[in-house]
């Protein structure tokens, strides 16, 4: 059998490891509720691409692109010495 002295040395060491791997099994237990608020916030995300995606192409098929080519001006004025009538 060990002495006191090794012994009480042993059992506060015990304590200690028992005491990291509480505060260890907390902070995976903190991480892990961190890694499924951001997976929910990601999933809530992607609904809202994919609804931005879907609003998007109704409008591109509601109003689809067109070519607008500028049209010609002619000028109809006429004037009267430093007068101008349309």
């Amino acid at each position: 059998m060990p002495p006191p002295a090794e012994l009480q040395r042993l059992r506060l060491a015990e304590e200690e490891v028992e005491t990291a791997r509480i505060s260890a099994n907390e902070a995976g237990d903190e991480v892990n509720a961190l890694v499924e608020r951001m997976n929910q916030a990601t999933d809530q995300f992607n609904r809202e691409v994919a609804d931005t995606n879907r609003a998007r192409a109704e409008l591109a098929e509601q109003f689809p692109l067109m070519r607008v080519q500028s049209g010609q001006f002619i000028d109809s004025r006429r004037g009267l010495g430093r007068l101008t009538f349309s």
